[in-house]
């Protein structure tokens, strides 16, 4: 399953080496996951099974290559399946930074208590409300600061290029927790395991 699709579930399983690994992908278990492969420094193998175990419920199998296996199938098939916005989406949200403006959506615009749907609500669903979310948000409006772009001095814009300036200065992005930051986390974390397995 890569894709949304209305007349599928919501994925809560996935099978690897002929294993069907049963799955909790509520949204916060997945975030905490982007935490910390959002790091600057990942230099710790054991963050393989700190992520296997909040994001598998069963079989808890032992085995290092196995679990980042898991996990690797688990991020390329039902995390980070949307491929397209990852490349923009660094400057864009911080899933960390703007925690209190995602909250403040999530009850404005769908009477929704994220701190309530902990364990409960799924990643795709929560994806899915994020990117939904209509206009009249602060978070929207903090998004609409960071990509609008700056226009051209023309001689008479000045405090209009200087008020903007100052806006995407207060609202830059300083510390990335998103899809693509996670993705690049654990890339180096791969890469990593992979030669740590050479070197033996």
């Amino acid at each position: 399953m890569s894709t949304y699709s209305l007349s599928q579930p919501c994925p809560h399983s996935i099978e690897v080496g002929g294993i069907c690994y049963t799955l909790n992908l509520s949204f916060d278990r997945v975030l905490s996951a982007f935490e910390i492969l959002s790091k600057n420094e990942l230099d710790d193998i054991d963050l393989f099974d700190i992520i296997f175990d909040w994001l598998v419920v069963a079989p808890k199998v032992r085995k290092l290559a196995a679990r980042a296996e898991v996990v690797k199938e688990i991020f390329d098939k039902l995390i980070n399946f949307d491929k397209n916005t990852s490349d923009t989406e660094a400057e864009t949200i911080s899933f960390e930074q703007d925690a209190p403006f995602i909250y403040a959506a999530f009850r404005q615009s769908y009477g929704i208590d994220l701190f309530k749907e902990q364990g409960k609500l799924q990643w795709w669903e929560f994806v899915a409300l994020l990117g939904a979310l209509p206009s009249d948000t602060r978070l929207c409006d903090i998004i609409d600061i960071r990509t609008r772009p700056v226009p051209a001095p023309n001689g008479k814009n000045q405090e209009q290029i200087s008020a903007l300036l100052k806006l995407k200065a207060q609202y830059a992005i300083k510390n990335p927790v998103n899809k693509q930051s996670a993705q690049d986390g654990w890339e180096r974390l791969w890469g990593i395991l992979e030669k740590q397995a050479e070197e033996r």
